[in-house]
């Protein structure tokens, strides 16, 4: 089981955090995406927000990295942003796939847990 809490920023970016109980985000990456599209249908449904919506996570070592996604939301690869800070993370993100980001405004949506399987 892996438990994470989920958050938004700016309706582009789902920002993971890994609450460092059971299974790591890392670990149990294709269960959680699983979950998220099943709970949250249009983050990672077919055509421009699938292609538009980005996800960000912090692991248990408090980095935060890019979940790298195909065009229908599955994981695809892991891309290291090599930082510590969300306001760093957001700038890099930006920078990378030309959006406007500001950690500020980030919406906490729940914590969930999710099975191995």
């Amino acid at each position: 089981m892996t438990k994470f809490q989920m958050h938004e920023i700016d309706k582009k970016v789902l920002y993971l955090t890994d609450e460092d109980k059971g299974r790591t985000i890392t670990n149990n990456i294709e269960n959680i995406l699983a979950m998220i599209n099943r709970k949250q249908k249009y983050i990672f449904s077919a055509g421009d927000s699938a292609k538009n919506y980005k996800v960000i996570y912090k692991d248990t070592s408090d980095y935060i990295d890019e979940i790298v996604l195909d065009s229908v939301g599955n994981f695809k690869h892991w891309f290291h942003l090599d930082t510590k800070d969300l306001r760093d993370a957001c700038k890099k993100i930006s920078e990378k796939y030309n959006l406007t980001l500001s950690p500020d405004n980030i919406i906490y949506f729940d914590t969930f847990e999710v099975n191995d399987g």
